[in-house]
């Protein structure tokens, strides 16, 4: 159960994902974050803004379909997991 005792989706890795800053990975989840089943979640310390992870919708290659944040975004953690679990998932 997350913060607001729902209970947690599945986030399965998929791939890393080359080219960011920081780290970036792609997960299937299940059941899909917004309409979204793949996401790319990256983290990396941002200029001016200190450690951010911010959760995007991506196609199952791991391309970005935009840059819209996704619920889970957010700023003072690099992790993955935290994100995640944020948005109502726990990585398996």
């Amino acid at each position: 159960m997350n913060m607001n005792n729902f209970p947690l989706g599945v986030a399965t890795h998929v791939a890393d994902v080359p080219g960011y800053r920081g780290s970036a990975s792609l997960y299937r989840l299940a059941p899909p974050l917004e309409g979204h089943e793949h996401v790319v979640v990256s983290a990396a310390v941002v200029l001016f803004v200190g450690p951010e992870t911010v959760v995007v919708p991506a196609d199952t290659s791991g391309c970005v379909l935009h840059a819209t944040r996704l619920p889970g975004s957010t700023e003072g953690t690099l992790s993955h997991a935290d994100a995640l679990f944020m948005a109502g998932y726990r990585i398996q």
